[in-house]
């Protein structure tokens, strides 16, 4: 959802909502004309200055505007001049009743269209944006890693995977930069890891970054490497993601502090790795956390010896 359009619902729903509101008032006041006039536009100001608090100055200008735009014509419907010109239906709109009560219905309908076109252009715009984060950070083309054995700690089999090809880190800045705007994700993280197409989220967790990870194979190490879910997170601690398909993503709890936001760290598929509040990435809201007592995340056989563990594995 584009801001122009976030902002376009607002206007065209408070616009709706002050013309049923001012439609609402004439049709209870018929016969109170200096009264209807102030609580029309009284109607008008109260949902132009909730709109201002909500989204700015501009919108509720916009807004106002469209609803005093309304009142206007429906008033003028009711002018001599214009019935005598008008045909039955003008005529039929002299009446205060019909003419208000179309008022208060034109509203209402303004404001559910603005409801129901803001609706179809999320989620097209969510649509948009899972496509193109499908196509970023989606599983990219790999194949087992010849000579490397990796295991749980009961000794089942993890497969090590590379990627097909190796891109420079710079061919994924562009599209590492257009998801971060487009999903509005920019605001909420800290990139603190360069884009690296031979390891994705499970691999960077597991793996110390080396190679790609299956999702199957995240639940086989959270259930062969004493992991347990816990509701509190500490420092340290995996967080996994899920959706209708499963596993979709891993990270490391981070930061963990009384009233502040879960601090997590993870890689977005094949883009950089990323600090952000646990519940403020592409991956959505449906997590979990989970807590071994084994003293690092690292599968056996995943790194050499003589390198040391890699950062995750400290915690």
């Amino acid at each position: 959802m584009t801001p122009d359009t976030f902002n376009q619902f607002f206007v065209f729903a408070g616009a709706g909502l002050a013309l049923c509101a001012a439609g609402a008032v004439n049709l209870v006041f018929q016969k109170w004309g200096k009264l209807r006039a102030v609580l029309s536009l009284g109607a008008c100001a109260a949902v132009a200055g909730g709109l201002a608090v909500l989204v700015g100055n501009a919108a509720a200008l916009k807004a106002g505007g469209l609803a005093l735009v309304g009142l206007a014509v429906f008033a003028l419907a009711g002018a001599d001049w214009l019935a005598r010109r008008a045909s039955a239906v003008g005529t039929a709109l002299r009446k205060p009743g019909a003419r208000w009560g179309l008022a208060t219905l034109s509203g209402l309908f303004l404001a559910l269209g603005a409801g129901v076109t803001f609706d179809r252009a999320d989620k097209a715009a969510m649509d948009e944006a899972a496509r193109e984060m499908e196509a970023l950070i989606g599983k990219p083309q790999s194949h087992p890693v010849a000579g490397v054995r990796l295991a749980t700690d009961l000794g089942s089999p993890v497969t090590a995977r590379e990627p097909d090809e190796v891109r420079p880190a710079a061919a994924l800045t562009e599209p590492e930069a257009r998801l971060l705007a487009g999903g509005k994700h920019d605001d909420n993280v800290i990139r603190i890891g360069p884009a690296d197409d031979r390891s994705n989220c499970h691999g960077w967790v597991f793996t110390g970054g080396h190679y790609i990870l299956s999702p199957d194979d995240v639940e086989l190490i959270l259930k062969e490497n004493g992991y347990e879910q816990v509701q509190t997170p500490r420092t340290g601690d995996v967080v996994v993601y899920r959706n209708a398909s499963g596993v979709s993503h891993t990270a490391i709890v981070r930061y963990t502090a009384p009233g502040q936001p879960v601090l997590v760290a993870g890689k977005w598929g094949v883009l950089g790795v990323f600090l952000h509040p646990v519940d403020k990435s592409c991956y959505g809201t449906e997590f979990a956390y989970y807590r071994t007592a084994r003293g690092g995340h690292v599968v056996i056989g995943a790194t050499d010896p003589a390198s040391g563990p890699p950062a995750v594995a400290t915690e």
